[in-house]
């Protein structure tokens, strides 16, 4: 059912993936950068600007757990946004990546963070840890992850048009009017333990495809032990799930895209070893 691709060694962490003029584009949750891989060999754009004498365990620390990506296209330029978990304190500032790519040559024109104080603020009653966001329409759709107590959550945030074009031109959100919602979302269960989303992208008007995993632990941002990982749609409209599947045992699917007529999952092994594992799967692998 899936190809194992082309490990990489710039990057030890990979939790979100976007397609990008036939780039493979991602995000880590232990840097402020961009990872690109085209036909040449795997780069890592790091803006994160740590001391160079810095454990993993340290980073880990001060990481800004920027878990998902997402492309938008405003007057003519492209962007990046690299959401963060928002999990914790530190953990509130979004990646905005202004690129283009001519010729097959990528280019990052500049970047910035944009704090999420206010939205970290507005969310707080249950835990949060935001792995996905997904721009759906007008809604900017965060895919919150749960633990084994809570199921996982769908928040809308019905203006995230107005959002975007706020995060692109300001600092910070601290003069935005949040519109959104929240729905319980039951991905079912897998030995006993509940399966939680770790990520997202649009797939059609009404559907969305994610990506789950089952991992043992008490809370919605410490690592566990990892089961196995799955891939669902969700019809958004009708708020159900419509499809789950396994996919991989004992691996965390984290990032998801389209790429040579077929999906790349990138893995997240929480190691301190530096190399990233992706798989492909073809686009019939629900049906």
């Amino acid at each position: 059912m899936h190809n194992i691709e082309k490990t990489s060694n710039v990057i030890r962490s990979l939790s979100g993936l976007v397609d990008y003029q036939d780039l493979v584009l991602g995000v880590s949750d232990e840097y402020h950068g961009l990872f690109v891989r085209g036909s040449g060999v795997d780069q890592f754009y790091n803006f994160s600007g740590y001391p160079a004498s810095i454990t993993y365990k340290d980073q880990k620390k001060v990481k800004p757990d920027q878990e998902s990506i997402s492309l938008v296209s405003l007057d003519r330029k492209d962007y990046v946004i690299a959401f963060p978990s928002l999990s914790k304190l530190n953990r509130d500032e979004l990646g905005v990546f202004y690129i283009s790519a001519e010729n097959a040559q990528f280019q990052i024109h500049s970047h910035k963070r944009f704090k999420l104080e206010k939205l970290f603020k507005q969310l707080q009653g249950r835990e949060i840890n935001i792995e996905g966001h997904v721009l759906f329409g007008n809604d900017l759709l965060l895919l919150n992850r749960g633990n084994e107590t809570s199921s996982s959550e769908l928040i809308t945030v019905s203006n995230g048009a107005s959002w975007i074009k706020n995060a692109l031109a300001k600092d910070s959100d601290s003069d935005f009017d949040y519109s959104f919602s929240k729905a319980t979302v039951d991905l079912g269960r897998f030995d006993g333990h509940s399966i939680h989303w770790t990520d997202g992208m649009r797939e059609t008007g009404q559907t969305m495809l994610f990506l789950a995993t089952v991992e043992k632990t008490d809370n919605a941002y410490d690592d566990g032990v990892v089961l196995a990982s799955f891939m669902g749609r969700y019809d958004v409209k009708a708020g159900r799930v419509l499809k789950i599947k396994k996919i991989l045992d004992s691996k965390k699917a984290e990032g998801i895209c389209r790429w040579n007529s077929r999906y790349l999952v990138s893995i997240d092994s929480d190691s301190p070893e530096m190399i990233n594992e992706f798989y492909s799967f073809p686009h019939d692998v629900l049906d």
